[in-house]
């Protein structure tokens, strides 16, 4: 076990960066196994941090793994662990929420029992619609009403099967038009979204400049980090990791420090691709292209 209180392993995953540059990256990973081992939220939180905010590789993939090695003891996955590491902060609501809506996003799964946990338990939820899926398809729509999942005549229905919450890129317009918008904590229903985000992101590609400001923007709040700086300090890339996953966004690249482009107030898009850690994988298997789907008409709304 590893001794310390909630305020001590604060201030250990505060300082991991600093501790690869001041001391080195094998160095910063023995904090991040006490953070492993500790399990406590904070703990969590930090590795939730670092996971994605890493500046240096070998801290973001230890993060991550530990993420991974906590999530498979408890018997749930990482979202699970991470956002009810959050549930019941001081002004937390927020990061819960934010959670959430990365969830919608990203297009995340969960048999029934997590479900209640990751979303009814958060207390964040409600008016949020969920869905029961059949392989990559919605096929009964439910609401979230006091912390529990409702049918369209507000009684309360029994989770079962496969479920997450759907974007409505996901939705027939008939399942749109039947449940009302309501009030959840960010857009779901009424949220604009490209019906064919493959074949907008042709067109967006081969014939449209984007406002620099605007897809950095977009592309901040989805989670899409900026790639390494290359020659006079450009950066040529916003990835998004998911797992051993990248979903890369190639540009006509942007200053590492002022996010602009000096060649003009927008740029182009060059190209959308998948690249992996792993030896072997299938980005259509593994999810890596819903992921993207979701990710491609969130940027072009």
């Amino acid at each position: 076990a590893v001794l310390g209180d909630e305020a001590d392993i604060d201030a250990l995953g505060a300082t991991l960066q600093q501790e690869v540059w001041s001391q080195s990256a094998a160095w910063a990973s023995h904090g991040v196994e006490a953070l492993r081992r500790h399990g406590s939220g904070a703990a969590i939180r930090w590795l939730d941090t670092w996971a994605s905010t890493a500046q240096t590789d070998k801290l973001g993939k230890d993060a991550r793994a530990a993420l991974a090695d906590l999530a498979q003891t408890q018997g749930v996955d990482a979202d699970v662990i991470i956002t009810l590491a959050y549930v019941g902060l001081p002004n937390a609501a927020d990061a819960v929420r934010q959670r959430l809506e990365a969830a919608m996003i990203t297009g995340r799964r969960w048999p029934a029992e997590l479900f209640s946990r990751f979303v009814l338990g958060t207390g964040q939820a409600d008016d949020l619609v969920g869905a029961r899926f059949d392989g990559a398809t919605p096929v009964a729509l439910f609401r979230v009403k006091d912390g529990a999942a409702v049918d369209g005549n507000g009684t309360p229905i029994k989770l079962e099967g496969i479920l997450g919450l759907p974007h409505p890129v996901e939705l027939t317009d008939a399942q749109i038009a039947a449940w009302p918008a309501g009030s959840p904590p960010f857009e779901q229903l009424a949220r604009p979204f490209v019906r064919d985000p493959d074949a907008a992101t042709t067109a967006w590609i081969a014939g449209r400049r984007v406002p620099t400001r605007t897809l950095m923007s977009r592309a901040e709040k989805l989670g899409l980090l900026m790639g390494r700086p290359e020659d006079a300090g450009m950066v040529y890339e916003l990835i998004r990791r998911v797992g051993s996953w990248r979903i890369v966004i190639d540009h006509e690249g942007v200053s590492a420090s002022g996010r602009s482009n000096p060649n003009g107030p927008d740029l182009s898009v060059r190209g959308v691709s998948f690249q992996s850690d792993a030896e072997s994988w299938d980005p259509t298997t593994d999810g890596l292209a819903a992921e993207a789907h979701h990710l491609l008409t969130e940027l072009l709304r």
